[in-house]
């Protein structure tokens, strides 16, 4: 368990940025304890997070001169909220004030890749302790370790806790000059907070224990997403021509009037030779099967008459109620593609959601139609109609699911996860002729695998959303093309409930790790639910290290770390393990 403290004990953010702590720790399976003012015992709780200024009060020194490890992280804010009168009630602090201030800069990781921060930093230059990390002039010291006695206190001078609650709370667009760097900033952030913590632990000889992210340490997760906006082929067609004339008068106002001509035709001639949408679904699900893959498919929601310009509702007749129930034999998960109006209206969404679950199969999650959201909004109306995760965002600058946070939870209804999107189909599909999608499908293929290749470096969770039809002649064959390539991982392969499952009980882990007089460390894991094949590492040991303990190291450790997998962890049990000198 890793302690918090945050420099301003009436401090209204108090709870978002437990909150949003928690979701960096996250990432490698750990918690935060919210201190209260006084220091703990540091054989229990030998680390600290400190948020707020990089000075510490008199008692804090001393925690850190017995032997303690204080990470001091600038809070940006905590001006503002000083200058605050303390008359101001703490529940009208408007928390969305947070996100107004310009964009901050960059600073550069362990692999010289720059990574955007959002709010004010601060330099270390005139600090006495090793410098760590650089911004990109790559003179200007942004992080620090240096001894204090017995202990460790490291400096760090960016604000990573309120930029992470910027990104994943805040309506936030990326900048077309930043989307490269920006792509997994949180993941980032998460990482240099375990380096951070790994390098004050070594100092120390403190070995730092981590929980895998997912099933006997697989390289990262993989869920497949399919949207059904149609059913009826007819309707589908019908909604094709109708985008095609506006896609044709784009590129006729472009001036490019052969391809406008030629997109036109092609489509036109295309949409008839489609298969139909069930033996399409089929297809779709035979070969991710031959793959050992599994998916989850989105269907439209829509209760209201609507033209065939809006949508299709005909999964409310007993004939799709059918279809529904076969990809349920099937393990294929069945969710709710809310409809374009319903991102912000509870009772919509509640309605659709008991007209998809007339087949009487449940909707656990969601994922909005044309990626319409809105943060302050849109998990409060997912929330209200009862579903548990949601499956919509492409800016949350981060690969792994995470719980969300807005400042008025429902008591009733438990807080929404949300399993960011990674890529959709929509880039390259866009136009039909052939001379625009060879290009299209190659750029497609590429980020794919670029895509891939970064999840995989996080250990994070990749989501591909594809349309589980042949849109234009060339685009199946991509999405086969980039499924062999994630094949190749042998990722953890699961739908966006299962996801949910395993990450749910991956967080009722908890992992203490306590100094014995003897110097020795006693190692202990226990569970709040059941969970199976979950895999731990201990790290910064040492060559004269030795560990006791009823589990045997996997094959697969790397230098400074070993890695245990625990078949079956009870509920309420516990795991015991010793590290010695």
């Amino acid at each position: 368990m890793i302690g918090l403290n945050l420099s301003d004990s009436e401090d209204p953010r108090e709870e978002r940025i437990k909150h949003t702590c928690d979701i960096l720790l996250s990432s490698f399976g750990l918690k935060n304890l919210l201190l209260r003012e006084k220091p703990p015992d540091r054989k229990i709780t030998p680390l600290v997070i400190h948020y707020g200024d990089l000075s510490l009060s008199g008692i804090w020194l001393n925690y850190v001169s017995a032997g303690g490890i204080i990470i001091a992280i600038l809070d940006s804010y905590a001006p503002v909220i000083k200058s605050q009168s303390r008359s101001t009630p703490r529940d009208e602090v408007n928390i969305k004030d947070l996100s107004t201030e310009s964009y901050g800069g960059y600073y550069v990781n362990r692999n010289g890749r720059r990574v955007p921060f959002y709010f004010d930093s601060v330099s270390l230059r005139d600090d006495s302790g090793s410098h760590l990390y650089f911004l990109e002039d790559g003179v200007t010291p942004v992080a620090s370790m240096k001894k204090e006695g017995e202990g460790v206190f490291i400096k760090l001078g960016l604000d990573i806790i309120r930029s992470t609650s910027f990104l994943l709370f805040e309506k936030h667009e990326l900048i077309e000059g930043e989307k490269d760097d920006a792509k997994f900033s949180c993941n980032e952030y998460a990482f240099l907070l375990r380096e951070l913590m790994a390098q004050g632990c070594q100092q120390l000889g403190i070995p730092l224990v981590r929980i895998c992210a997912w099933p006997s340490n697989k390289p990262f997760a993989v869920c497949l997403c399919h949207d059904v906006d149609w059913i009826s082929n007819w309707r589908l067609r019908l909604f094709e021509i109708k985008k095609q004339i506006f896609r044709s008068m784009q590129l006729g106002r472009e001036r490019k009037f052969r391809k406008a001509i030629s997109d036109f035709l092609t489509g036109l001639l295309f949409s008839p030779k489609r298969t139909d949408m069930r033996t399409s679904i089929k297809n779709t699900i035979t070969f991710e099967r031959s793959l050992g893959f599994n998916s989850t498919f989105f269907f439209f929601g829509n209760t209201r008459a609507r033209s065939f310009l809006s949508g299709d509702r005909s999964y409310v007749t007993a004939r799709e109620a059918s279809l529904l129930e076969h990809l349920s034999n099937l393990s294929i998960e069945i969710g709710l593609h809310g409809s374009y109006a319903s991102y912000i209206d509870g009772p919509m969404l509640a309605a659709e959601k008991k007209a998809l679950e007339f087949s009487g199969i449940p909707a656990r999650g969601i994922r909005q139609h044309c990626q319409r959201f809105d943060a302050g909004e849109t998990w409060k109306a997912q929330e209200f109609a009862g579903f548990e995760y949601d499956a919509t965002r492409m800016d949350c600058a981060f690969c792994f699911p995470f719980e969300v946070f807005h400042s008025k939870k429902n008591p009733e209804k438990g807080r929404i996860v949300e399993i960011p999107l990674s890529l959709m189909d929509e880039s390259m599909t866009r136009y039909p002729n052939p001379s625009i999608l060879i290009d299209k499908r190659r750029k497609f293929l590429e980020e794919a695998k670029k895509l891939t290749d970064a999840v995989n470096s996080y250990s994070g969770v990749l989501v591909p959303l594809w349309h589980p039809f042949e849109k234009y002649r060339g685009c199946l064959s991509g999405y086969h093309e980039i499924l062999r390539f994630i094949s190749t991982f042998s990722p953890y392969v699961t739908t966006c409930s299962g996801l949910l499952d395993w990450w749910q009980r991956r967080s009722s882990v908890l992992v203490h790790c306590q100094r014995q007089d003897n110097g020795a460390f006693a190692v202990k894991l226990c569970a709040t639910e059941d969970i199976s094949n979950l895999c731990f590492a201990i790290g910064n040991l040492k060559e004269t290290s030795r560990i006791s303990g009823p589990l045997k190291p996997r094959l697969d450790n790397r230098p400074g770390d070993v890695y245990f997998e625990i078949a079956t962890l009870k509920k309420g049990e516990e795991v015991l393990m010793e590290i010695g000198l």
